[in-house]
């Protein structure tokens, strides 16, 4: 066990890896929802997806979720920190995305879409209610890439 503020709840990733027919190249898209409670918990899981990414070995990567984390935090800083994976924000210039279901006023900015390619285009969903009911907590984040 290492300590520190570990993950109350076990935590993963899910991939997938393309095989682009027509010049073989492969892209692998990542995602995953860090912890919510612990910021330790957090560095150790940017580390762990670091290591993994690295592991899957793709000509694109794109990494996805709720890192639970802003912009400014070490856990965000260090996935684009990392020299051998050079990973981009795509989403860098998007606002918040948390709202906790209208209650957050401004929203947090804690999704977010990394990549090792450039971005066409990166936009939020705006999620507003109907009849006061929200389908998610967060505005999806999107983003349009040419690989």
């Amino acid at each position: 066990r290492l300590g520190g503020d570990q993950s109350k709840y076990p935590r993963i990733y899910v991939y997938a890896k393309l095989r682009r027919i027509s010049d073989n190249k492969t892209i692998a898209i990542v995602n995953t929802h860090t912890d919510h409670l612990g910021q330790q918990a957090r560095v150790f899981e940017s580390a762990q997806l670091i290591k993994a990414m690295e592991e899957i070995q793709a000509d694109a990567i794109f990494l996805t979720g709720d890192f639970n984390a802003t912009p400014d935090s070490e856990e965000i800083k260090m996935l684009t920190a990392d020299n051998r994976l050079k990973l981009i924000d795509l989403s860098a210039d998007l606002s918040g995305s948390f709202h906790n279901y209208g209650r957050r006023v401004p929203a947090s900015k804690i999704d977010y879409i990394f990549s090792t390619n450039s971005c066409v285009e990166c936009h939020l969903v705006e999620d507003h209610p109907v009849d006061g009911v929200y389908i998610s907590d967060h505005n999806p984040v999107m983003a349009s890439v040419r690989v």
